[in-house]
């Protein structure tokens, strides 16, 4: 779902990885709760590990709020890096 040019998606990471691919990304929402999910098949952020960005992207942390046992981290993308894409 895109809500004024923000893609909200809490669970495709084909959706996400495409989009890191394609260098669409300016901004990161991540909420770190603390469970540990093992096993093989385990999802990543971009999807399974099999398939890997062309580059590494980097962003900076703008903005982190504690809600209990959770971190809600804000991050921006920082062009300034020279090994993005």
């Amino acid at each position: 779902m895109s809500v004024d040019g923000v893609l909200l998606d809490d669970s495709d990471p084909a959706t996400i990885r495409s989009l890191l691919a394609s260098d669409a990304v300016e901004e990161i929402r991540v909420r770190i709760v603390p469970v540990i999910i093992g096993g093989l098949d385990a999802p990543r952020m971009t999807g399974f590990p099999d398939g890997f960005l062309p580059d590494d992207r980097h962003f900076r942390l703008k903005e982190m709020d504690q809600s209990g046992d959770e971190l809600h981290c804000h991050y921006v993308r920082d062009r300034r890096r020279k090994s993005d894409a």
